[in-house]
């Protein structure tokens, strides 16, 4: 089945603490662009006389690359770090950054960081995410 686009998809991320508990002055961030995996782990099973082959989920996992601009004032080499908690990661799929109607949520850490700094444009952070746990849907 093919995957339709719809553009607008936003999201944020909240960074309270990290390996020396580093508290963030940049939380949230407004993610500009952003890719989200989910992916499980299966067992295959089959009883004799079976022709099939029958799968169950095990562990389930998610990873995200996100793009977001750095304000000014902020310096992301001191102030995002890998290693780094992510308390909340929201990926919006309905609504606004202000107001999210439907969207995923879960916490991760900063797998890796890039950060663009232009001549002439904005700071960009690129940053990977692992998921620590569940990624929850929420309808508002």
């Amino acid at each position: 089945m093919a995957t339709t686009h719809q553009s607008g998809f936003t999201g944020s991320l909240t960074f309270v603490a990290g390996p020396s508990s580093l508290v963030s002055s940049i939380a949230p961030l407004t993610l500009q662009k952003w890719s989200l995996a989910q992916e499980t782990g299966v067992v295959s099973a089959f009883a004799k006389g079976d022709t099939w082959k029958t799968k169950f989920p095990t562990v389930n996992r998610w990873s995200a690359d996100v793009e977001c601009l750095v304000s000014d004032g902020v310096t992301p080499a001191t102030q995002l770090i890998t290693g780094q908690t992510i308390t909340t990661a929201k990926f919006i799929l309905n609504g606004t950054a202000a107001v999210p109607t439907d969207y995923l949520q879960g916490n991760g850490k900063i797998t890796s960081l890039v950060v663009d700094d232009p001549l002439d444009g904005p700071v960009v952070a690129r940053i990977k995410i692992l998921g620590d746990g569940i990624l929850t849907p929420v309808t508002a």
